[in-house]
Formats: structure tokens, C-alpha cells, sequence
């Protein structure tokens, strides 16, 4: 039996360095021009979490539940640190912001994954002498995911 679930090497993650003003649909993230951000070291989870709302009361022995507030999950990017890459200097000049920036997410199976967030960061690992420089950024992400499957 062949292994089909694709891997992350080959993966790519982008910046627009245009802040944006509102939820945008697949063909406005399309329409954007895109940084990389290279050097990646690990992608980040995206997708949404919804908090589970229950009330008992006297007469009930077995909790209803119900799903309250959504929340889009913040996206935790590390990279190896490096000076002049244009991805990177885009995000730390948007963690300087308080703007949403766009983001698009392409997985090595062609698979893409758009969404608009504020950034904040960078925190800088320490480490010893056989450890990487790298540096870590969470992009706080204010919408729904954008997902758009290989055709």
C-alpha cells in the first residue's frame, strides 16, 4: 500500500505587504502580490476552534451540549533567522503594526490556504552552540480559512 498522505517539505508560506481592511474572499486573495517567507523551520496549524457551551440543570443527568464562539486559530511560524530576506523583513515590519496583513499558506500537494491576520513578535531562541538562530512569530488570524484544493 502506497503512503498518500502528503508531506510538508516543498511548502510555502507568504506575506502581502499591503495591510488589509476586511475579510477578502479567494479571488481578492488571489489578486494579491506575494512575499515568501523563507527559511521556515515549522508550518503552523490553522483551521478554527469553537467552544463547547453546556447548562445543566436539576433535572438533567447527561449534559447538552451546544457550540458557542468560533475562534480562527493563531498561526505560531518559526524560521531560521536571516538578514535581508524579504519575507522575514515583511513580517517584522508588520509586527510593528497593529494592521491585518494577508497570508497564503501552499502546501507541497498544491493545496492553499489563505487568511488575514495581525502579527506580533518576533521572540529570538537562545541556545548553545549547535542550535539554530531562529526566530518565532504568531499571526493572530481574524478569519475563517480560506481553503482552496489542487485542481
Amino acid at each position: 500500500m502506497a503512503f498518500d498522505s502528503p508531506a510538508i517539505a516543498g511548502s510555502a508560506l507568504y506575506i502581502c505587504t499591503t495591510a488589509q481592511t476586511g475579510e477578502l474572499l479567494q479571488a481578492g486573495f488571489e489578486a494579491l502580490t506575494w512575499v515568501q517567507i523563507k527559511k521556515i523551520g515549522k508550518f503552523p496549524e490553522s483551521g478554527i476552534d469553537s467552544n463547547i457551551v453546556k447548562y445543566d440543570t436539576v433535572d438533567t443527568t447527561v449534559s447538552v451540549k451546544s457550540k458557542g464562539v468560533s475562534t480562527s486559530k493563531d498561526w505560531t511560524v518559526e524560521y531560521a533567522r536571516s538578514a535581508g530576506d524579504a519575507g522575514q523583513d515583511a513580517l517584522r515590519a508588520a509586527a510593528l503594526t497593529s494592521s491585518n496583513y494577508a497570508f497564503k499558506m501552499s502546501k507541497a500537494d498544491g493545496t492553499v490556504i489563505y487568511n488575514i491576520g495581525i502579527v506580533t513578535g518576533p521572540t529570538r531562541s537562545g541556545g548553545g552552540p549547535d542550535d539554530v538562530d531562529t526566530e518565532t512569530m504568531v499571526i493572530g488570524t481574524n478569519m475563517r480559512d480560506v481553503v482552496v484544493d489542487p485542481s
